[in-house]
């Protein structure tokens, strides 16, 4: 047997062989083989041995061992490989390839430069990393960072907690982030990126589509190039959500703005909250909302519904198509209206117009914004017309109020204005100044004048009456004529009697004249039956200024006192004759009496009593009917006897006609009547359920104009809603009516009227009448006369006062105009009509009344139409909506409930008040105007809560009256009036009151100015007195001690304050600023709001105190900073005055003049001044109370702090370097050393990021960025320098703890360990055969084989080609390599197929009946080194011989073992091999084959564990994508979804829940679904698609 052999690969079997020193080898032909994977891996990569290699060329490889740490169970391939197992068999790793690394446990690096460093981690491909534990890295420079990560791809990085890269150069870098495609990324948790470029760069976002960005949290990004931003959703190709939490859905689509919404292609959202939903819509105002195709929603809070809708105004509403609200908050409601003003509602435009009907009555109070109804506007304007009286009336078609004709004697006026005017021209007037009544007349220069058509006033001892001419002149005849001139007394009384008949005529034709006649005029008693001429509280007052009156026998003129004295004095002389005339005055009286029955009867023209039939007739000469003109509208009730007019029976006439219309109109709608509803949606004029009425409140305003509305039914019962001009109308119709300068203003406030009264002005209508107090009252016997109490002609007769019946009446005439009286056929003509427009069985009745119809509805029986109506009315929708068939052009409704009742319109804005307007107007609009309608009317008169106005009450002497018309005609019937033909043409007033001087009592607070004209009363005037005496008090008290010996000596002032200017010129305290204050001698405060106090004391500052004698304030105070340092001269102290406001100093002396503040107290709060006895504490607090844990003990300077963040503790240490710290003596931190850390007397840091330690110590270089490091390939970068010394001086470092990181340092005791290590290898190394040159470069093509390892079962230098069973290595630490290779003994290998080692620590490269030549053997060395068969032949006696060279020498380097003819040797009492160079006995190999199979058998196990979770987790998954593909989703346009499905696959199971909806159109589709399965793992997907 040869000593000399060696080991040469034999193509033939594809087995190494053992051969003989000669024999001859070559490399390996690359055969492949794709079915040995697991054998290779078990047997071959995953063994402790070192592979061989044939040795026939330089190119020959083989595999060689890696290093791994202490313990067993490691695999490290390749060269620089190297395995760890952290002193855990259990946790072993697997490195393969060119400096791969598994420092992981049972990590695994495979390819060149792959470092598995997490547990369990896997880094595949050259330079993948795997650091995170359990991750996988797989391509070429790969990295998986993160837990459980995985990062497949080239330059795929994967640094999140169970977050995938997968393709080129994709990044997922957050936790749970998911990259999938090619440059994509995920950035932050739980973001997902798929499609090439896409980018999900925050938390929780999604991009999903080829250059899609989801760029903010929770963005959500679906579609090619789509955008999302925080909280948004973009779907659709170029769809943009790029506001927080907005939304983009369909191509092109832009939310652009915070919390927007754009549904639909082109759509766009552009402002903040803003949604726009429709093909093209756009909506770009701030919280603006578009809908419908074409719509645009452009301002603040606008809202756009309807295809081509606008809304452009802020805080509008177009809803329609075709709808524009321009204005601000404004409503356009309906198609094509248009809202083109501020805060209206339109619902039509300039040429289409609406009616809004069916409006229930609004409330009428001042905060009312009710819409106000036809029947509300009726009832004021009808109110006011009757409180005007003077026949004005309401205008059935428009509402207006007809103008009122007040009839005075000097014409007819037609508003109450002009009746006051010309009342109080023509009205004797009280004399303010001489405090009597004045019979002047004139405007520019008033003279006395005559009073005429005075009655007979009392004659006797006590009367205080005026007398008139007749009276005196009958009294002068009776003197100068006695008893001769009684025959022509009684010619004189017939002559009276007559012009007492004139008289009565003449009052009889007094018209309802109106004059401003109060308290001061000469009214009328009703119970004496005269004029009285008492005023205030005074029962008789003097009538002055009366001219003489006419002594004739047919004078009625007031006689002055001048004449009352002659006549009186002729009376005394002729009283003897007068008692003998005594029987013929008593013959005389009765005379008189039987004349006054003869005033009693009018005359033919007069309306009298038919005594035979009871009943007043209007015959007339040989005419037995005539006509009654001028009747006042009667009393239209059950109880009324008035008499009514021809214009009250046209108005009846007109309503029945309309109600025939109506009722034929009313009846074909009862047939038809259906429910109609409407849902107009939230922007339409809606019903307010809580206040029971509809409300025109829209988004944010409580109260909006409704615009566009059509004039409005102004009836009794109307209820719709009234617009701007219907009121404006009203509103002027009535100021017209008032007269007095009463106007309407443009926006619809009422002016009140200015009546002048004498000097006087009066206000309102109340006050005007008061001013006048004289009445006038007669009785005409059976004529049909005047009922002032209640306002209109009585017909009741006789002594009870019995109403009685006009007889002989001619038929009044009927038009809106007439105000004659109708008489009975005409008022049975109407009521017949009306019976025959009723139906239902109504009859007119004898007495004229009309029996009530019946109508039967539903079996029940109702008496008049707005029953039978009511019962037959659907409800309606709470929308106001349109009703075609009201009015001539339709109108809109407000009709509610299902008795159609009208309803409240409420929060509709103020409406515009023009003749043009067609606005709705609101209840306080109506109540504004009628309050100022009740306010002009006075006479308390206010607006009652259903708008209407109760009557003024006007008392004229004594009597009220309730309306202005019957008011004027009481003044006008009663008033003494001026009188213009009287007099010769003249004319004349009544005499001046007779009266003493009074007191003027009720004077209201004058106003008190410098240009008023006011009077002012007693308790004004005593206020005044009241003052002065507490002036003169409080001048006395802060005068002080004002006595001139006390102030020589203490100096003047006031009190409590004192200035002694002894010796000193005058010279005053000045102060010059705004709101500045100077105290003291010579004192200025110059600047504004400053303060001088004491004498010469200056402040030229705004705010400035200078405060003392001398003291100056004078510099401003700026805003600044400055940080404390310490200079070559000193510290130099910091300020901050940019932390408030600042005011002027405060300064107490003067450059050069200082003063101590003494006395003050202790400061609390930061801005206190503090004392010296403070500021000692503190600083003997900080020289001698020391800080817990820290001590200083130095005189030297002072640290110094410079740098920000810096912290500088020691004398002279100085830190200027920006978050630098330097402790220690002279401790010094340079500037440019951010970050630095000196420690220890002198040290220094001069560079960034650095830190010096000890005495002395300075740093030298710093960071450094790709520096050569000693011993290492790699460049380094460094953050900073830690320096212990200096150049000169260096220091040990001792006690330093063993490192155990890469990066920590090693002590001297590591080092010596290492140095032994070294000299240990270096003697190996020296032992070392050259032999070991020849493997270098055979291990270097390892790293390729590791792929064939893959993919084909072999390695480039290790072949297998065979298709039989499996290896078994049976033995501990047994190595089987071959098909059907048998290791069955410990530490046995069985090498080549067949080959059986059934004994302990042997190779068998065959069995025992199928043996294996060991070929191309090289000749052993060493002892236990294997021989060849020329080592064998070349030794003595047999032995084992080296292989010979073809030269014939020696070949040291090949045994070959056994004979020529192939034989088997086995080699036995080989000891174990130490070294790596050593053959191992079967015992050694045995072991090792062993320990590799338990290892391998248990990352078998591992992996079979890990492959059934994956596969039980993958089949949980399929399951779930199962049920949630099973989920049913809506189909039809519109429709939702709710839906649940189930899955299972593999023995996994799993349910899903999902929710779907079709959009209205159909176009859009969006599903949202979730799903569990049996594996606890959850999932869900979201998906939308729009189809067409």
């Amino acid at each position: 047997m040869n000593k000399i052999f060696k080991v040469i690969w034999n193509p033939a079997t594809g087995n190494y062989t053992v051969t003989s020193e000669t024999a001859k080898s070559r490399g390996k032909k690359s055969g492949r083989s794709k079915l040995l994977i697991s054998a290779l891996v078990a047997g071959g990569m995953l063994s402790s041995f070192g592979a061989l290699a044939n040795a026939g060329n330089d190119n020959g490889q083989g595999v060689d061992y890696g290093s791994g740490s202490a313990g067993d169970g490691w695999v490290a391939i390749g060269k620089g490989a190297k395995a760890n197992t952290f002193m855990n068999t259990s946790g072993s790793s697997t490195a393969v390839g060119y400096d791969a690394i598994a420092e992981g446990q049972y990590s695994s690096a495979i390819g060149s430069k792959t470092h598995a460093i997490g547990g369990a981690s896997m880094a595949f491909g050259v330079s993948a990393i795997s650091e995170g534990d359990r991750s996988i890295a797989l391509g070429a420079s790969s990295y998986s960072l993160g837990q459980y990560s995985m990062a497949l791809g080239r330059y795929s990085k994967a640094l999140g907690k169970l977050s995938i890269a997968m393709g080129d150069s994709s990044k997922a870098e957050g936790a749970n982030a998911i990259a999938l495609g090619n440059a994509t990324k995920a950035t932050e948790i739980m973001s997902i990126a798929l499609g090439d470029t896409a980018n999900a760069s925050k938390a929780y976002s999604m991009a999903l589509g080829a250059s899609s960005v989801a760029s903010e949290e929770n963005a959500i990004a679906i579609g090619a190039e789509t955008e999302a931003a925080e909280n948004a959703t973009a779907i659709g190709n170029n769809a943009k959500a790029k506001g927080t939490n907005s939304m983009a859905m369909g191509f092109g689509s832009l939310a652009d703005k915070v919390n927007t919404i754009a549904l639909g292609n082109g759509s766009q959202a552009l402002a903040d909250n803003a949604i726009a939903i429709g093909q093209g819509n756009k909506a770009d105002g701030v919280d603006a909302i578009a809908l419908g195709n074409g719509s645009q929603s452009r301002g603040l809070n606008t809202i756009a519904l309807g295809t081509a809708s606008n809304a452009t105004g802020d805080k509008s509403l177009a809803l329609g198509s075709n709808s524009s609200a321009n204005g601000i908050n404004s409503v356009a409601l309906g198609a094509d209206s248009i809202a083109d003003l501020d805060n209206t509602v339109s619902v039509g435009n300039s040429s289409l117009k609406r009616k809004i009907v069916n409006v229930k009555n609004g409330a009428i109070k001042s905060d009312s914004y009710d819409a106000i109804n036809g029947s509300q506007l009726y009832a004021i304007s009808d109110s006011v017309a009757k409180r005007l009286g003077g026949g004005a009336a309401v205008d059935v078609d428009d509402g207006t109020v007809t103008a009122p004709t007040y009839n005075l004697k000097n014409g007819s006026k037609n508003n109450v204005g002009a009746a006051l005017a010309v009342l109080d021209e023509n009205t004797l007037q009280w004399d303010q100044t001489k405090g009597k009544y004045s019979a002047a007349h004139g405007t520019s220069s008033p003279t006395a004048s005559v009073i005429t058509d005075v009655a007979d006033g009392t004659i006797s001892a006590s009367s205080k009456d005026a007398v008139n001419g007749s009276q005196l002149k009958a009294t002068n005849d009776d003197v100068e004529a006695n008893t001769a001139n009684i025959a022509t007394n009684t010619s004189n009384i017939a002559t009276n009697t007559a012009n007492i008949a004139t008289n009565t005529t003449n009052i009889t034709n007094l018209t309802d004249s109106v004059g401003d006649l109060q308290a001061d005029a000469l009214l009328w008693n009703e119970t004496k039956k005269a004029f009285s001429a008492a005023h205030g509280q005074d029962t008789t007052s003097k009538i002055t200024n009366v001219k003489d009156a006419d002594l004739t026998a047919d004078s009625t003129d007031a006689v002055n006192g001048s004449q009352l004295k002659t006549t009186n004095d002729a009376v005394a002389t002729n009283t003897t004759n007068i008692a003998n005339n005594t029987s013929n005055i008593a013959t005389n009286t009765t005379n008189i009496s039987n004349l006054t029955e003869t005033v009693t009867n009018l005359g033919e023209d007069a309306l009298k009593w038919d005594k035979d039939n009871g009943v007043f007739t209007a015959a007339h000469g040989t005419e037995t009917t005539s006509k009654i003109t001028n009747v006042k509208d009667g009393d239209l009730t059950t109880g009324s006897t008035d008499a009514v007019n021809g214009s009250q029976l046209k108005t009846t006439n007109d309503a029945v006609a309309t109600n025939t219309t109506n009722i034929a109109t009313n009846t074909t709608n009862i047939s038809n009547l259906t429910e109609t509803v409407t849902n107009l949606g939230e922007d339409a004029l809606k019903w307010d359920k809580d206040n029971g009425v509809f409300t025109a409140a829209h988004g944010n305003n409580t109260a909006s104009k409704i615009t566009n509305i059509l004039d409005g039914t102004v009836t009794a019962t109307s209820s719709d809603a009234i617009n701007g001009s219907q009121l404006y109308d009203l509103s002027s119709n009535i100021a017209t009516y008032f007269g007095g300068n009463a106007s309407v203003n443009t926006d619809g406030v009422f002016t009140g009227p200015t009546y002048k009264i004498g000097e006087t002005n009066y206000y309102n209508v109340g006050d005007a009448l008061a001013a006048i107090n004289s009445s006038f009252s007669t009785s005409l016997g059976d004529a049909l006369l005047w009922d002032a109490t209640a306002g209109k002609f009585s017909a009741k007769h006789g002594t009870n006062g019995d109403a009685s019946v006009i007889t002989d009446v001619a038929d009044g005439e009927i038009s809106d105009s007439s105000s004659d009286a109708v008489n009975g056929s005409q008022l049975h003509g109407v009521s017949s009509y009306v019976v025959d427009a009723l139906g239902g069985g109504a009859e007119v009745n004898a007495d004229g009344t009309i029996t009530a119809p019946t109508y039967t509805i539903a079996n029940a029986d109702y008496d008049n139409v707005g029953d039978a109506l009511n019962a037959i009315d659907t409800t309606l929708d709470d929308a106001l909506l349109w009703d075609a068939d009201a009015g001539e052009n339709g109108a809109f409704s407000a009709a509610h409930g299902k008795d159609k009742t009208a309803s409240v319109i409420t929060n509709v804005a103020n409406g515009a008040i023009s003749a043009a307007s067609s606005d709705a107007i609101n209840g306080s609009q109506l109540y504004t105007t009628n309050k100022y309608i009740a306010d002009a009317l006075g006479g308390d008169a206010e607006v009652n809560a259903d708008g209407t106005i109760t009557a003024p009450t006007y008392t004229i002497a004594n009597a009220e009256y309730n309306n202005v018309g019957d008011a004027l005609d009481a003044l006008d019937d009663n008033a003494l009036l001026w009188d213009e033909t009287a007099n010769g043409g003249a004319g004349a007033y009544n005499a001046s009151h007779d009266g003493k001087a009074s007191i003027i009592t009720n004077v209201a607070n004058g106003s008190i100015s410098e240009d008023s004209t006011d009077a002012v009363n007693g308790s004004q005037l005593n206020a005044t007195n009241m003052m002065i005496e507490q002036n003169t008090q409080i001048i006395n008290q802060l005068a002080g001690n004002t006595d001139a010996t006390y102030i020589q000596e203490n100096g003047a002032g006031i009190n409590y304050v004192r200035t002694n200017d002894d010796g000193l010129a005058f010279n005053d305290a000045s102060a010059q600023g705004v709101g500045a204050t100077a105290i003291g001698y010579n004192s200025v405060a110059k600047g504004d709001s400053s303060v001088a106090i004491g004498q010469g004391s200056y402040s030229d500052v705004d705010t400035g105190i200078a405060l003392g004698s001398s003291s100056v304030s004078s510099r401003v105070i700026a805003k600044g900073s400055r940080d404390t340092s310490i200079t070559e001269n000193g510290v130099v102290i910091g300020y901050d005055t940019t932390d408030g406001e600042l005011l002027g100093a405060l300064s107490i002396g003067d450059d050069g003049k200082y003063r101590q503040i003494i006395n003050v107290a202790d400061g609390s709060e930061a801005h206190d001044a503090v004392t010296v006895r403070q500021l000692q504490n503190a600083i003997g607090a900080v020289a001698t109370t020391p800080t817990k844990y820290f001590h200083a003990n130095s005189t030297e300077e002072d640290s110094l702090a410079v740098g920000t963040d810096s912290l500088a503790m020691g004398a002279k240490t100085i830190v200027n370097g920006d978050k630098g710290i330097g402790i220690g003596y002279g401790a010094y931190v340079d500037a440019n050393a951010l970050n630095g850390i000196a420690i220890g007397s002198n040290a220094q840091v001069i560079h960034v990021n650095s830190i010096a330690i000890g005495n002395g110590s300075t740093t030298t270089r710093g960071a450094q960025t790709n520096y050569t490091a000693y011993n290492m390939d790699a460049p380094q970068n460094s953050v900073g320098e830690f320096s212990v010394g200096s150049a000169d001086g260096q220091r040990q470092i001792t006690n330093v703890a063993a490192g155990s990181a890469d990066t920590d340092a090693v002590n001297v005791g590591q080092l010596k360990v290492t140095d032994a290590q070294v000299s240990q290898n270096t003697q190996s190394i020296t032992n070392l055969d050259n032999r070991v040159t020849n493997l270098d470069s055979r291990v270097t093509n390892i790293e390729n084989g590791i792929g064939d390892i893959v993919t084909t079962g072999s390695t480039k230098y290790f072949k297998t080609n065979t298709d039989g069973v499996d290896a078994s290595a049976q033995g501990k630490d047994s190595v089987a390599i071959g098909s059907g290779s048998i290791a069955a003994a410990d530490n046995s290998v069985a090498l080549g197929t067949g080959s059986v080692a059934t004994e302990e620590n042997t190779i068998s490269v065959g069995s025992s009946t199928n043996q294996r030549r060991i070929t191309n053997v090289a000749a052993g060395k060493n002892a236990t080194d294997a021989v060849n068969v020329a080592q064998l032949k070349s030794s003595e006696a047999g032995g084992v011989r080296y292989d010979t060279k073809a030269d014939g020498s020696i070949d040291y380097s090949n045994i070959t073992l056994g004979g020529g003819n192939g034989g088997t040797t086995r080699i036995s009492n080989v000891s174990a091999g130490v070294n790596n160079n050593d053959v191992v006995n079967y015992a050694q190999l045995k072991q090792s084959v062993q320990e590799t199979k338990q290892y391998t058998d248990q990352r078998m196990v591992e992996m079979d564990n890990k492959l059934s979770k994956t596969e039980s987790k993958l089949s949980g998954g399929i399951a779930s994508a199962m049920a949630m593909t099973g989920l049913p989703q809506a189909y039809t346009p519109g429709a939702s979804m709710a839906s649940i499905g189930g899955g299972t696959y593999n023995g996994e199971s799993a349910v899903a829940l999902g929710v779907s909806m079709v959009s209205a159109n159909g176009r859009w589709v969006y599903k949202l679904q979730g799903s569990t399965n049996s594996q606890g793992e959850y999932s869900a997907a979201l998906g939308a698609g729009i189809q067409w």
